[in-house]
């Protein structure tokens, strides 16, 4: 049985991603009608093979992020849309967190609110609001994953939201504490990271502790089910990377495939260990 709680948080999984998308295509259309561009490329602290092929001009830069921002609005809407009717069926709190994984991915959009300050008088401070925005998405979302994979192992703990309230705040301290640059606004429409190492350290933590998490869920739920779900995480959390740092074609083509993947392998391989289907 669902309770309204768990209802509650399926409906806000659902509406956050349609709410940010609407307004990233309210944001997207002033920009190209103010002619608003992305910041240098000179300013791209990522590998050189997510910049392949280099985009060309400003505007080829620009498209290619409105590009790998819709990708990350549509898949958190679709996926969530398509995996809800599972969940419904099943009740199972790691279908539940996956949902909120995809959600968090939305929080994407707030970089568009940087890219509308460029050229107006708003005080900076309102940009590294949007930055600490979509660093509490991202850190939410890995969460949201550390703790399906924690209930795929076993976790018995059963007040989701309370759970999940827990993580909003973990997460929305970590991002509020996080040190930004607010002088700089790199060409991904984020303010530069003051404590690198430290943010890669945590997020790199979550994302092994998911996997690690999955792998023993093979063993303590006897089945290879889970070894698939193991895969899918890792599809999931590689994609999310891609078009989270990815500013060119290759990496936004390669996210968009990875996430299409993962979440495919996550809905048919939960589906058969729950319902046999």
């Amino acid at each position: 049985m669902i309770l309204r709680s768990q209802r509650s948080i399926v409906l806000a999984s659902i509406l956050v991603p349609l709410v940010l998308l609407l307004l990233s295509g309210l944001a997207v259309y002033l920009a190209v009608g103010r002619g608003l561009d992305v910041p240098s490329m000179a300013s791209v602290s990522v590998p050189g093979w997510l910049m392949l092929p280099a985009p060309a001009s400003p505007h080829a830069l620009l498209l290619n992020l409105v590009v790998s921002l819709a990708v990350l609005l549509l898949s958190a809407l679709i996926a969530n849309l398509g995996i809800r009717t599972l969940y419904t069926r099943t009740a199972a709190p790691e279908i539940l967190f996956v949902m909120l994984f995809f959600a968090a991915l939305s929080f994407e959009a707030f970089r568009l609110g940087n890219l509308m300050l460029r050229e107006s008088s708003v005080s900076p401070l309102v940009g590294l609001l949007f930055s600490r925005a979509v660093l509490f998405g991202r850190l939410f979302g890995l969460m949201a994953m550390l703790v399906a994979s924690l209930y795929a192992a076993g976790m018995k703990y059963n007040q989701y939201a309370v759970l999940a309230g827990g993580m909003l705040v973990l997460a929305f301290t970590l991002a509020g504490t996080l040190p930004l640059d607010g002088t700089l606004l790199e060409a991904t429409l984020l303010h530069r990271l003051g404590d690198r190492r430290g943010y890669l350290f945590v997020t790199l933590l979550l994302a092994l502790l998911s996997v690690i998490d999955f792998l023993i869920a093979v063993r303590v739920r006897r089945s290879r089910r889970f070894l698939a779900l193991t895969a899918a995480c890792l599809c999931l959390l590689a994609g999310r990377e891609l078009l989270q740092r990815g500013v060119a074609p290759l990496p936004t083509a390669l996210g968009a495939l990875l996430l299409a993947g993962g979440y495919l392998l996550f809905v048919r391989n939960i589906g058969i260990f729950y319902l046999w289907v």
